[in-house]
């Protein structure tokens, strides 16, 4: 039977391998655990863009509706109506935590961390002129507060000495506060006026503040809601390590929670939409894109 002859050099290397390959598969091993992300605290902050609606929904009781061609009054009708509005915020945020790896080749693993955002921007709407009673342009500026607690699934998929590329997925809970400021149409005249002074212009949030107290002194249950609503969002994205201390990621967070920010129910003729009638505004963030920088220490 023919048989190759093998080369002596090849004879040597298999001799050196068969001897030293638990050697060889330690330094694997060091080298990988050496160049692996590492665990510790973090400091992380950048831009932030989110997108939001706000929704006014009203039903309004008519005591005599009359309707085209209708050969008598509807008594106690009702019409279903409102406006959807949307706008643009940007910002930044903070996060500051601790992360960990698991296993021989730390692929995978958690970081927690606080958390908070501000972003600023406002809404374009169509409002009453006062003099002419025609609908015109106005614009209300509006600032978002996001902040709690957070934790992320980290899973890097390249690591090469300092460099490492991975994937992250997680969630953060916690309290997200709406401020409204002040409203002005295109021909500057200010929209958001009480009529205890008429000649200042006030916030939205004093505007509707005052106007829930107006209504409860009609006898209706008005309430305009100046505390923090709950949030949960969901993330994910990229991120990338360039040196031991220094990287950067960026994701997309998707908010579930909506925010009540004002409600009426009308008890009788004396609200804005007649006797069991009512109307809600509410606030919510569709989506937000972020890229941060991040410190590792």
């Amino acid at each position: 039977m023919f048989r190759a002859k093998m080369h002596p050099w090849s004879k040597i290397l298999m001799l050196l391998f068969s001897r030293y390959k638990h050697v060889l598969a330690t330094l694997s091993t060091l080298f990988i655990s050496l160049n692996a992300e590492g665990n510790g605290a973090f400091l992380g902050g950048g831009f932030v863009y989110s997108h939001f609606m706000r929704d006014w929904n009203f039903k309004m009781v008519m005591e005599n509706l009359f309707e085209p061609f209708a050969p008598i009054p509807r008594v106690g009708s009702e019409i279903l109506g409102g406006d959807k509005y949307s706008g643009a915020l940007f910002g930044g945020d903070l996060q500051v935590g601790y992360k960990q790896f698991f296993g021989k080749e730390k692929r995978f693993g958690l970081r927690y961390y606080a958390f908070g955002s501000a972003q600023g921007g406002y809404y374009s709407y169509l409002a009453f002129g006062r003099q002419t009673q025609q609908r015109i342009n106005a614009t209300q500026s509006v600032a978002v507060f996001f902040y709690g607690a957070g934790i992320d699934l980290l899973s890097n998929f390249y690591d090469r000495k300092e460099v490492s590329l991975g994937i992250f997925v997680g969630t953060i809970i916690g309290g997200e506060s709406w401020l409204l400021g002040k409203s002005y149409a295109s021909n500057k005249s200010c929209q958001t006026q009480i009529p205890s002074e008429p000649h200042r212009c006030v916030s939205a949030d004093a505007y509707w503040k005052n106007q829930a107290s107006l209504m409860e002194s009609f006898g209706q249950e008005a309430k305009f809601y100046n505390m923090p609503s709950f949030q949960i969002a969901l993330q994910g994205g990229f991120r990338v390590h360039l040196t031991k201390h220094q990287g950067f990621e960026m994701g997309v967070r998707f908010p579930f929670m909506a925010h009540n920010y004002y409600t009426e129910k009308d008890r009788n003729d004396w609200g804005n939409y007649g006797k069991n009638g009512s109307a809600s505004i509410v606030f919510r963030r569709k989506l937000a894109l972020f890229a941060n920088y991040i410190y590792n220490f």
